[in-house]
């Protein structure tokens, strides 16, 4: 989870660069990926109204447009449009053009066929980071970028590995449906398909735990194992067919078993929903909160030390919720400084209090 949380602050400050600067499709495409990863970080309304345009947002008047607009266009102003108009160094047009050119998955990493797992991250890690294509601005290293994000995505799983070096890299798209090297991108690992995400392998990579890919590795060999295993199984199946009817209900029976456990409910609910039905407020902020019962006074009878206890949980969720709100509000005013932040004020008006 915090691997997820740490691409996804990395995905937003780009994705935030991109729009001060101007750049709404780079700003959309990092954004949506940076809540993707993680949701908390509360970007649905401005992703929605990236995705609408600016002129298109609702609830804003004409002013509240051209005031967003003037920002908008000043920050490009300011960035001056340097990423596209930069000047690619030799270097930098020589390691794209050799990438490009190249079809070999070694030799894209700088290697030989012996080389080890070590060597395979060390060699992702130095190339990827000079054709990414937010350092090198020469013209085709975003595909340059794309060749070694799939080449180290291919090497780095033992199986798929194994079924390039037996093949070689005459047909790597066949070769990707006969070893289905497909991955999902999950917590802290990356995904590989035929339409896999370099920017998610290179994030993983960088910004995920330090153990994903070798996780992801773990699991596959766990897969295999546990596929031999059932195969076992299933051939002694025919002597042993009471044993395979136990181990087929024990799942069911767990489950039942487990449906019996009581499970406690929260005493109290900040919304009105089944089967809190009874409105209650603290008595320092008037915080109302709701619960099961109309015993709720016999209960925890007020001024008691349980009711107050129960109406100090209930404000500090309060503060919670305003503090996570406002946080949001504050983060889409960076970019639309006319947008209201009620939350902001709630929580200001509560300390008031």
């Amino acid at each position: 989870m915090d691997g997820n949380k740490d691409a996804a602050r990395h995905c937003f400050n780009i994705g935030n660069s991109a729009l001060q600067c101007g750049n709404k499709a780079k700003a959309l495409k990092f954004l949506a990926k940076a809540h993707r990863l993680d949701p908390s970080l509360g970007l649905g309304t401005l992703l929605s109204s990236l995705r609408e345009g600016v002129e298109d947002l609702s609830g804003q008047d004409s002013q509240a447009q051209n005031e967003i607009n003037q920002s908008v266009s000043g920050t490009a102003r300011a960035c001056g449009d340097s990423t596209p108009n930069a000047v690619a160094s030799a270097e930098q047009v020589e390691i794209v053009h050799r990438i490009r050119k190249t079809k070999d998955y070694y030799e894209i990493l700088g290697l030989k066929k012996d080389c080890t797992a070590e060597e395979l991250r060390k060699a992702y890690k130095k190339i990827s980071l000079k054709v990414h294509p937010d350092k090198n601005s020469a013209a085709g290293a975003e595909e340059a970028f794309k060749h070694v994000s799939k080449a180290f995505a291919y090497l780095n799983d033992e199986s798929s590995r194994a079924m390039y070096d037996q093949h070689g890299p005459e047909d790597p798209h066949k070769l990707s449906r006969q070893s289905n090297a497909r991955y999902r991108y999950a917590r802290s690992g990356y995904a590989y398909d035929d339409m896999f995400d370099a920017d998610e392998i290179f994030n993983s990579f960088f910004f995920g735990s330090e153990n994903a890919f070798h996780r992801a590795q773990y699991v596959r060999r766990h897969n295999r194992a546990s596929a031999t295993r059932q195969a076992q199984a299933s051939r002694n199946t025919d002597s042993s067919p009471g044993l395979l009817t136990l181990l087929q209900i024990l799942p069911v029976l767990a489950l039942f078993l487990i449906s019996l456990i009581p499970l406690s409910k929260p005493v109290y609910s900040m919304e009105q929903v089944a089967p809190y039905q009874f409105q209650y407020s603290t008595k320092e902020h008037q915080v109302q909160f709701y619960v099961k019962s109309m015993d709720f006074d016999k209960e925890y009878p007020p001024g008691s030390s349980s009711r107050r206890s129960v109406e100090a949980k209930v404000e500090r969720d309060m503060i919670e919720m305003l503090g996570y709100n406002c946080r949001r509000e504050m983060n889409h005013r960076r970019w639309y400084p006319s947008l209201q932040t009620p939350n902001c004020d709630k929580l200001q008006g509560f300390y008031v209090q």
